[in-house]
This record gives C-alpha cells, structure tokens and sequence, in this order.
C-alpha cells in the first residue's frame, strides 16, 4: 500500500457515483465503504500515490453533479506508516464480526434442533388421540394435518382452516 484515498460524502448515491468513478479512473483497489453516521457514507480506496490522489480528484469532482454540500471532504495519505493501516483497518474487529457470525449459526442450528425436537415429541402419531388434539394449538395442528394427505385439504385451505375445521378431519384419523 503506497497511498490511501478517502472520500466523505452525504449520502449514499454520491458515495456510490464517488466509488465507481475512482475505480474506472484509476489502478486504485477499494478497501471499505463505511457509514459513518447521519448520511455520511466514507468510501476508501488504495493503490500506487499518483492513481490514488488521480482517483481521489476525479471521484471528488464527480460527485459535483450532486451539489456541492454532496462532498464533505477528501483526502490523501502517501505513503501512510504501517500503524496507521492498524489503526484504519481493525483486525480485532475482524474477529469479533467473524465471531458474531458464528454465534448466530450456532443459535439458528441449536433453535432448528429444538423445534424438530418439539415437533417430534407433538406429532409422535401413535401417542395422539382426540383428547390431545383438544390441547394442541391451531398452529400444532394445521402442522399435524400437514403429515396426512387423507384430509382433503389443499395447502391453502389448511392455511385458512380454524380449530372446528380441523377438528373435523381429525376425527376421521383419531376416533375417541
């Protein structure tokens, strides 16, 4: 890395024009687009120190077509210390978005496996008789009716049918 390019804008669409201009005008690399806050979208780009203050200037000007309050500020660093890459480009903060995905895999892996779980122990077929249909929700049971094709019910219909409905087609398969 031999430059690093900023460019502030207020809004997205202006950032977007900003970015795509730098990157056609110029041997530049797009390291990051951040939102910083109230409108303000940071578009970050690297790469040799002429291409980059080039890429800077043009995607700068460009963003003029949107107004001149368009473009906060820009700016170039040539040949910044390697800290400052440190500083900009937060590798603990990597990790813990590489972590915070793998928390919700696990989350959505483990709700999956409790909900089969549950659907297991509610619609164990052999254990189900009028008495507990009475207490399975609607939900439970529009979920049950699903397993059997003997009800008569299209895939709309069960998504509309009430208690009584299904109550009604069960009894053909569960009799007291």
């Amino acid at each position: 890395m031999n430059a690093i390019g900023f460019i502030e804008t207020k809004g997205l669409i202006p950032a977007i024009e900003a970015c795509d201009v730098m990157l056609k005008t110029s041997q530049v690399e797009l390291v990051e687009r951040s939102f910083v806050g109230g409108g303000l979208v940071t578009i970050t780009v690297t790469g040799d120190v002429g291409a980059v203050k080039a890429a800077v200037d043009a995607g700068a000007s460009s963003v003029s077509k949107f107004g001149t309050a368009q473009l906060i500020t820009q700016h170039v660093i040539p040949r910044p210390h390697t800290e400052v890459a440190e500083v900009l480009f937060d590798q603990p903060a990597e990790a813990s978005a590489t972590l915070a995905e793998e928390v919700i895999v696990v989350e959505e892996t483990a709700s999956e496996t409790v909900t089969e779980e549950i659907v297991e122990t509610i619609f164990n077929l052999e254990n189900i008789n009028q008495e507990t249909l009475k207490t399975m929700t609607v939900k439970e049971l529009r979920q049950l009716a699903k397993q059997f094709d003997n009800l008569g019910l299209t895939d709309q219909a069960l998504a509309m049918a009430n208690r009584s409905t299904l109550m009604k087609r069960f009894s053909v398969n569960f009799p007291e």
